[in-house]
């Protein structure tokens, strides 16, 4: 199992989504990450299929709402199946709703 904090971004929204994040700067020294995995001083954005069959402590979902519903359900799935400890998803909360309702 890897350590640490993943952060996952819809897949036809990657690009723009990772930039944002990558934009805004993370308290105590911690950094964004797009490599390296599991250390304590990294968030980690990464691709549902690079982490497929991985687990994590802590996933968060960034731009939930921005995933189909009806075309996006296996990604949703292994994502949903990856953490071990804490699941956030992160957008409108109706959507959310909808995504862990229908997953």
């Amino acid at each position: 199992m890897k350590r640490g904090i993943f952060v996952f971004s819809c897949p036809s929204k990657a690009r723009r989504g990772i930039s944002l994040l990558e934009s805004k700067s993370l308290p105590n020294g911690v950094e964004w990450s797009r490599k390296e995995m599991g250390h304590r001083d990294k968030v980690c954005i990464e691709t549902v299929m690079r982490f497929k069959g991985l687990e994590a402590t802590y996933i968060y979902i960034w731009g939930a709402d921005e995933f189909d519903l009806d075309n996006d359900v296996e990604l949703l799935y292994v994502i949903l199946s990856r953490a071990k400890s804490r699941l956030c998803l992160v957008g409108d909360e109706q959507r959310c709703k909808a995504l862990v309702g229908k997953s």
